[in-house]
């Protein structure tokens, strides 16, 4: 089967590997679709490694799948359905043209509907995953740093909770524009207001209930706390890798801040869930209700041959890219 990798530092090369063996209990889908994360950029595709540590696995880094099953020895799936699905640990990354995988990474789509507007429930469902660790959003004042794919996820997901004020934060011009769009009510660009300062001013010196840091950077996590009411909530969401940081640690500052203002945490990381899929199946059955369509991110489809340049594009955010979905 045909295959990508990543040869070098931003360079992806296609190789040919034999095709994977069908385990025990496995089935082999057929990808056709495959989407770029965030992680994908900033944990490998971005970073200048040794040269010893390329190439990369095969396939590696791409996790955002869709396809078709063609083969399966589980009773409780069939050849013909559609899924979203997510490699295995160990085993070969997305950017390839089959995988053999336990139905724990399996999660059946309906049969009606374009692939590429499917794929997008992965990554608005761990979105998703983080709304649900608040018990209810309606009347409270919320900001959100970081308007990519999950930010915007949250701010629309969000809007549709009950939130009274929804301030979208982000550097980027076209992203807060998605914003107001996804129904932020108030925008803030970090390039020309500091987030505190822009933030109490919005909230008449309040500042707000709820903080989402969707960005993931050092900074971000060393601004929230300072945007947060007292006993306020802090959803922590993006991860942040060695190539965003210099190994510091938060300041004193920050840390009694958290402490002062008894700051309540909450991590979210559904990727290492017990059960990865359930929140993905949650948000397939909320798309295909209507309540929130993710296909709404995709701002750009393209041809997997065109794997360099859509990595490129999503690394440098040309184009007004939000998300990139390849067939």
């Amino acid at each position: 089967m045909k295959i990508a990798r990543l040869v070098a530092p931003r360079k992806f090369e296609f190789q040919n590997v034999p095709d994977p063996v069908m385990g025990q209990n496995d089935s082999i889908v057929k990808l056709e679709r495959w989407s770029i994360c965030g992680t994908d950029i900033r944990s490998a595709y971005g970073q200048d490694l040794p040269e010893d540590n390329y190439p990369l696995g095969i396939g590696e880094p791409c996790h955002e799948l869709a396809g078709t099953i063609v083969e399966t020895n589980d009773k409780d799936l069939k050849v013909g359905d559609r899924a979203i699905v997510f490699p295995t640990v160990g085993g070969y990354g997305g950017l390839v043209e089959y995988l053999s995988l336990p139905s724990s990474n399996i999660v059946v789509l309906p049969p009606h509907g374009d692939l590429s507007d499917w794929v997008v429930c992965q990554p608005a469902s761990t979105a998703m995953y983080g709304c649900k660790s608040v018990a209810s959003w309606i009347g409270k004042s919320v900001a959100i740093i970081g308007q990519g794919g999950i930010g915007l996820s949250f701010t629309a997901m969000i809007s549709k909770l009950g939130a009274e004020q929804i301030i979208a934060c982000d550097n980027i011009p076209y992203r807060l524009k998605y914003a107001k769009q996804f129904g932020a009510t108030h925008c803030i660009n970090g390039n020309e207001v500091q987030l505190d300062v822009g933030v109490k001013e919005l909230t008449n010196g309040n500042m707000v209930d709820i903080v989402v840091d969707a960005a993931g950077y050092s900074e971000s996590f060393e601004m929230a706390p300072k945007l947060l009411k007292r006993e306020g909530t802090f959803i922590l969401f993006g991860i942040h890798h060695e190539v965003d940081s210099s190994d510091k640690i938060l300041s004193a500052q920050s840390v009694n801040e958290l402490i002062r203002d008894e700051i309540v945490i909450k991590s979210i990381g559904p990727a290492g869930r017990t059960n990865p899929t359930e929140h993905i199946r949650q948000m397939i059955k909320l798309k295909e209700r209507g309540w929130w369509d993710p296909a709404n991110l995709i701002t750009h489809n393209m041809k997997l041959n065109e794997v360099n340049k859509a990595y490129d594009m999503y690394e440098k955010r040309k184009d007004n890219i939000i998300k990139v979905v390849m067939s």
